[in-house]
């Protein structure tokens, strides 16, 4: 049934262009069209994306087509990245997953870099950092998933640059992945990570598991890096090192990502 009604954001369609997960969201394109798939309906009734570049020429609900949707979309300058807000009816369209429509004036195009996120997430991914092998022995690398492998050094690191548009204080949770070869999650790594002038040293550990579309297939946990505080809006730099790494664990760093969170 849902296919039935929906089945345009699905067929002929290809991968959304947003390279990292959003909350609450899913999404597929198809040449000028967007199409925002939400898991849940909004409580303050609005969809707000934060990086879209291109020009959005209409909002609708896949179900009511007819209806457009009041929005506003600002362009990126010295006060953060573009921003789209798209106001919902307040009833949910489907009773299962609701479908957005967005007609562009041309493709898609998202701002580069780690963007916060609407709901003040900053999401450090691996495959978004800059990885720093070590000049020889094992080197750092990504897997197929965007993790981290082939981290059995303290010669590897891996380095990201961010911006926050929103200063305030933030619980970093530091999220390690369940080897492809491991029948359970394993820590045991010693880790450091430097982050606006400040250090924070950890033994990687798990203190909860990530409930994310990746975890439900890659396992991870997290394990607590304390608070960092932000007094100013800009860009800042992230590195994460590893002063011992665990022998128990024959996979070694399986990092997929840092988040802040407010």
């Amino acid at each position: 049934a849902w296919m039935q009604r929906n089945g345009e954001a699905i067929y002929g369609t290809e991968a959304g262009p947003f390279p990292y997960e959003i909350e609450n969201c899913r999404f597929t394109q198809k040449g000028r069209r967007l199409y925002v798939m939400l898991m849940k309906w909004p409580r303050t009734r609005k969809l707000t994306l934060v990086g879209l570049k291109t020009k959005v020429r209409q909002a609708r609900l896949l179900t009511a087509p007819d209806a457009e949707l009041p929005f506003t979309q600002t362009s990126a300058d010295g006060n953060g990245p573009g921003r789209l807000e798209v106001k919902l009816p307040a009833k949910k369209a489907d009773p299962y997953v609701s479908v957005i429509i967005l007609d562009l004036e041309a493709p898609a195009e998202i701002e580069p870099g780690i963007l916060q996120q609407p709901s003040g997430k900053i999401e450090l991914n691996a495959f978004m950092g800059q990885l720093h092998p070590s000049r020889s022995g094992r080197q750092i690398r990504l897997n197929p998933i965007g993790a981290t492998e082939n981290w059995f050094t303290r010669s590897n690191s891996i380095s990201w640059t961010f911006t926050v548009t929103t200063p305030d204080t933030y619980r970093i949770e530091v999220g390690i992945v369940r080897g492809r070869r491991q029948e359970k999650w394993l820590g045991g790594h010693k880790l450091t990570l430097a982050i606006n002038g400040r250090k924070a040293t950890r033994r990687i550990r798990a203190q909860a598991r990530r409930d994310t579309p990746r975890a439900q297939y890659f396992p991870e946990a997290i394990t607590r890096f304390g608070t960092v505080t932000f007094k100013k809006p800009g860009v800042y730099k992230a590195r994460l090192t590893a002063d011992e790494i665990s022998p128990k664990n024959p996979e070694g760093v399986l990092l997929t990502s840092i988040e802040l969170l407010p």
